[in-house]
């Protein structure tokens, strides 16, 4: 059995369930997390958790100031982690994050281990990610066996930084299609729903004007802003400030369960994202993808990686960034035309059922996994 290290900075948050479903691969799966230098691991088999280098939290620091401070015991977790890849028999090392593989780089690099880097989004855009790393990126791309790139754009994004095309994957998330699959087409009600982490006011923001503008086209529908953040108060507080306190609501946290209830109910979903002023971008969101499982049309922006699955006019609606407008506009015309949001809905679902599942992302992965050991067999 193949011996694969993976290493994260988090186990926690909106990529849990992928690289969840990357622990579940047919391997003898040793987990490095905690920290972009990961300073725990934890054993698949023996699900035993143990610190590395006791006292350092794997943190490496963004700074020069950071590293220097730190950089006796960077160096000594760095050892650490070349002695327990090395003890394990370590065959191919996946990072999750390019960060984590920078990090990782020059213990797999001393030790002859093949690493396997899955970009996910903010680790291929974001300014302080490209400022804070500088050179160390495109050696990164450059020493990698494979770089798994989560949407088209994000691929472009990664050739424009050196990546050969060669070695390039593309790998996008997926959802679990055992929770979000779709409902009665014919019994759709007239709500819209958009779900937040409510981070930033932005997007939410321009969900709720989006819905406003919808509203003074064609009333008779509300909107359902589900999830919970710093920003979900204030954001609440604008939309009583617009008087659409009556037909915009603010469920709260939900289960996964409890919201692709919400999206088979619902008739459409509204994804209105925008680059944040530091390059904040997702690869596809995992929340249009689910969304579209459950049989929604998607109106969104052109944003990140959205263009992969939404096709304007066949699976949903595209606009610009930050175009009020034309998202209400859209919202309106889906509003006026349930048989159009019926159609629109099943595209969606057809779209996504096969490619975009968790599935099939752990499947792609393990693919690219059996290109550096021939031997392995397919899942």
């Amino acid at each position: 059995m193949l011996k694969l290290a993976i290493a994260t900075y988090t186990t926690n948050g909106p990529y849990a369930e992928f690289i969840r479903s990357h622990c579940q691969l047919p391997a003898d799966i040793h987990l490095l997390h905690h920290g972009y230098l990961p300073a725990f691991v934890t054993d698949k088999s023996s699900a035993k958790q143990r610190n590395l280098l006791p006292g350092f939290n794997g943190e490496s620091g963004k700074t020069v100031f950071h590293q220097i401070w730190n950089a006796p015991k960077i160096g000594r977790l760095r050892r650490a982690i070349g002695k327990y890849l090395s003890e394990k028999q370590i065959e191919v090392l996946l990072a999750e994050f390019s960060p984590v593989g920078m990090e990782l780089a020059p213990v797999c690099n001393g030790l002859g281990i093949p690493m396997i880097v899955q970009f996910y989004g903010f680790d291929a855009f974001r300014e302080e990610i490209l400022h804070d790393y500088g050179s160390r990126l495109p050696e990164l791309l450059a020493q990698s066996a494979l770089v798994l790139s989560a949407s088209n754009s994000m691929t472009e994004k990664l050739l424009s930084l050196g990546a050969r095309a060669e070695k390039i994957v593309y790998n996008p998330v997926g959802y679990d299609d055992g929770v979000f699959f779709p409902g009665d087409f014919s019994n759709k009600r007239p709500v819209f729903v958009h779900v937040s982490g409510f981070t930033t006011p932005e997007g939410v923001d321009f969900a709720f004007k989006s819905f406003d503008m919808m509203n003074q086209i064609r009333p008779g529908a509300i909107m359902k802003l589900i999830g919970d953040g710093p920003m979900r108060k204030i954001c609440m507080k604008d939309v009583s400030n617009l008087g659409l306190s009556d037909v915009i609501s603010f469920p709260g946290e939900m289960s996964e369960l409890e919201i692709a209830d919400e999206m088979r109910n619902a008739i459409a979903f509204l994804y209105p994202g925008i680059t944040t002023p530091n390059k904040d971008v997702d690869g596809i969101p995992r929340r249009v993808l689910q969304a579209m499982a459950c049989g929604l049309p998607v109106i969104a922006t052109r944003y990140a990686g959205i263009e992969d699955v939404v096709v304007d006019g066949k699976n949903g609606f595209l606009k610009a960034e930050q175009d009020v407008k034309g998202l209400g506009e859209k919202m309106a015309e889906i509003l006026a035309n349930p048989d159009l949001a019926a159609e629109m809905g099943k595209a969606a679902a057809e779209t996504v059922q096969n490619k975009f599942t968790l599935r099939a992302h752990a499947g792609r992965l393990w693919s690219s996994i059996s290109k550096l050991n021939p031997n392995l067999v397919a899942v």
